[in-house]
């Protein structure tokens, strides 16, 4: 009997519909999970993430400046900008990936690729990729 010998030396491989989780490093959702990716390319009976397929929604912080006016009784107070932060909604496409692993022609995501800065912090416990 031949010995197979995990590599656990490679990444984990991410797999979509919030199976696995990303760090957003935002201060309004720290944390999403995977949304898209493939139909029929499958890590542990789900579809894997791949290049340009997006997380889940969640919120960024937007800074928006508001003016604020002076008092008109006093005329060197012309009023102020005030910065108000505002949680915003979007998502972002994968944007780092294996550099030699596809499925359905485009590269595979992995534990520890990002999506636009966004990082997979999980993946499939048994398959890795290069």
């Amino acid at each position: 009997m031949q010995e197979v010998l995990l590599n656990n030396s490679m990444p984990n491989v991410a797999r979509k519909d919030g199976v696995d989780t990303v760090s957003t490093g935002h201060g309004c959702d720290s944390q999403t999970v995977t949304n898209t990716g493939s139909g029929n390319v499958f890590a542990n009976s789900i579809g894997v993430v791949r290049k340009g397929d997006l997380d889940a929604g969640h919120n960024y912080p937007v800074v928006y400046y508001v003016f604020v006016p002076g008092n008109p009784e006093d005329p060197e107070d012309l009023g102020s900008y005030v910065p108000v932060v505002v949680c915003e909604g979007h998502t972002q496409a994968l944007s780092t990936y294996s550099p030699n692993v596809f499925a359905n022609n485009l590269n595979i995501g992995r534990l520890g690729d990002t999506y636009s800065g966004e990082t997979l912090t999980s993946g499939s416990p048994n398959v890795f990729a290069n």
